[in-house]
């Protein structure tokens, strides 16, 4: 018979997966719309951002989820790492008051750039192999269905609050 997650563990996974995907869903989003419409409607600096931020991700999520390995504080790395992801996706928009418009491009691909470096830290290293920590392999699948939940749910709460 399959162990079943414990209630406290089920409840922390909606909710960290439901706060991380809600900030990677207005990243992946907007943050390429507004990079377009209110600094410079050049498609050339979307794509430069958007592949800047994949390959600061993929990095970020593989050296500090060893290193998270190494430390055994996943739950610090990601407390620290939501606040700080949550900080500098709230100063992506600020980006839009540099001038001139080359030096506000760069500053947009480099807030986003830290966003990625916090929210690959705080969910892809920390949240994902904690999940490995608290799950057996009989129980795994509710976990990650949860997190697959959060990521439609969240896409849906950010189309939502669009409207308003």
């Amino acid at each position: 018979m399959a162990e079943s997650l414990t209630r406290r563990n089920t409840l922390s996974v909606y909710l960290v997966a439901l706060a991380g995907n809600i900030a990677f869903s207005v990243e992946n989003q907007y943050y390429n719309v507004f990079l377009y419409n209110e600094i410079a409607p050049v498609p050339l600096y979307v794509s430069l951002m958007v592949m800047i931020t994949a390959f600061v991700s993929t990095i970020t999520a593989i050296i500090m989820g060893a290193f998270s390995d190494v430390k055994g504080k996943r739950r610090s790395f990601m407390l620290y790492g939501f606040i700080f992801w949550a900080f500098t996706t709230a100063m992506f928009p600020f980006a839009a008051f540099v001038r001139p418009v080359i030096m506000a491009v760069i500053t947009a691909i480099l807030f986003d750039s830290i966003m990625s470096f916090f929210g690959a830290t705080a969910y892809d290293a920390a949240l994902k192999a904690h999940i490995i920590d608290i799950t057996t392999l009989e129980n795994r699948g509710k976990a990650t269905a949860i997190i697959e939940i959060m990521t439609l749910l969240s896409t849906l709460i950010i189309y939502g609050a669009s409207d308003l």
